[in-house]
């Protein structure tokens, strides 16, 4: 009898240990965001260039880049100023990054000329990352 609910005892034991700790990193990561990684194949987001090369003033507080995950394709996102790589590394074309990435920021840009119409970017914001060398 006192076998049975040692056994019972450590089996929901070893469950709690299996699940929780899955859990408390899932719950970690998601309050910083989600995954990304791939290659830096543009320092400016392509949505971005495209309209400033149309003619339009985009006002980034911050850096724009787009990256081509291994085997999709490429995705742009916003870098604030206040987010520092870790690698302490410049974003450079041909560079592997890794990170997180939050909501999406909305970035506004202006015609040059009248009557100044504007339209608007949204790029998923990067919350942690680091290049390589």
């Amino acid at each position: 009898m006192i076998d049975v609910k040692k056994a019972i005892i450590f089996g929901i034991f070893a469950a709690l240990l299996i699940l929780l700790p899955g859990r408390i990193v899932m719950a970690g990561t998601g309050s910083l965001g989600l995954p990304f990684g791939g290659t830096i194949i543009n320092t400016k987001a392509t949505t971005v260039e495209l309209l400033e090369d149309s003619g339009f003033s985009c006002m980034v507080p911050g850096q724009t880049i787009a990256i081509k995950p291994v085997g999709k394709s490429p995705i742009n996102y916003f870098i604030p100023f206040a987010v520092i790589s870790k690698t302490k590394t410049t974003p450079r074309i041909s560079q592997w990054i890794l990170g997180l990435y939050s909501t999406p920021t909305i970035i506004t840009c202006i015609y040059d000329t009248y009557p100044f119409p504007t339209t608007t970017v949204s790029l998923n914001t990067i919350t942690l990352w680091g290049t390589s060398k």
